[in-house]
C-alpha cells in the first residue's frame, strides 16, 4: 500500500475479526480448562459448546472472508474524449 492509496476497509475489518477470533479462542481455551476440572468437556456428546467456541469460529471465518476472499476491483484509466479548443474557436 502506498501513501496516496486509500485504506481498504475490507482488509481492516478482516484483520480486526481475526484479532477478535484469536481473543475468543484464548477465552474458549481458558473456559475449557476451567470446566475440565469439574469433569465436563466443552462440546462432549451431551454438552453444548460454549459461546467462546462459536464466536472464535465465526469471527475467524468472517476475518478470512473479509480479508482475503473479496476480489479487488481494478482501477482503469478512462480516456479523455473531449478535444482541446484553440483560443477563438467556436463550438
Amino acid at each position: 500500500m502506498h501513501a496516496n492509496e486509500p485504506l481498504d476497509a475490507g482488509a481492516v475489518a478482516g484483520a480486526l475479526c481475526l484479532l477478535a477470533s484469536a481473543g475468543s479462542a484464548a477465552l474458549a481455551w481458558a473456559h475449557m480448562r476451567a470446566i475440565d476440572q469439574m469433569g465436563i468437556i466443552c462440546g462432549a456428546p451431551l454438552e453444548p459448546h460454549c459461546g467462546w467456541c462459536a464466536s472464535a469460529l465465526i469471527l475467524g471465518l468472517f476475518g478470512v472472508a473479509l480479508g482475503a476472499g473479496t476480489p479487488r476491483l481494478a482501477r482503469r484509466r478512462i480516456p479523455a474524449t473531449a478535444k482541446t479548443r484553440v483560443s477563438g474557436e467556436h463550438l
